[in-house]
């Protein structure tokens, strides 16, 4: 179960998780109701918001700001459609966008060392992963939608892609 897992990460890096439950409104005077699982996680001074909504859109969030971030280049990360994927086997399941290739081959290596790769290819796991310079900071955020099996898994194997992407800023542009 999802809260079990943010308890779990609550007590792991010693901070507070929080859950809302609320009813909007539905189709026809039907109500629908709403839960909102939020932590932040700071992992080597980093600050990591992650929210998982049920409910309405189903959908998780994760992001981090740096403020060292003014060399980092710019990228946008998605899978290809599970449609797409029928037809085309043999093709890369992810598609990415940015214009520094060996930033490129280190993505696609984290990607496959946390485990995301192979949730892509087992699940209908379609994140939109995407880093921005705006306003001196580099923005980091992934979202995807939870209609699958291993919601649970996926926040797990998404904070180990996260923190290997923070080792490897820090690393390489701090």
């Amino acid at each position: 179960m999802i809260e079990n897992k943010f308890i779990e990460l609550a007590q792991l890096y010693n901070c507070e998780y929080k859950v809302e439950n609320f009813t909007v409104n539905g189709l026809i005077g039907s109500k629908l109701p709403v839960t909102i699982y939020s932590i932040t996680i700071n992992y080597s001074g980093i600050d990591i918001d992650v929210v998982f909504e049920f409910g309405n859109s189903n959908m998780a969030e994760f992001r981090f700001e740096l403020k060292f971030g003014n060399r980092i280049p710019n990228f946008y990360l998605s899978t290809r459609d599970n449609f797409f994927r029928l037809f085309y086997e043999r093709s890369r399941v992810w598609n990415i966008s940015c214009k520094n290739e060996i930033f490129e081959k280190k993505i696609f290596k984290i990607l496959t060392d946390s485990g995301l790769n192979r949730l892509a290819n087992e699940e209908a796991f379609e994140p939109l992963i995407e880093g921005n310079f705006s306003n001196n900071v580099y923005v980091f955020s992934a979202k995807y939608y939870l209609g699958f099996y291993k919601k649970d898994e996926s926040l797990e194997l998404m904070l180990k892609f996260l923190f290997s992407m923070i080792d490897f800023f820090i690393l390489n542009y701090s």
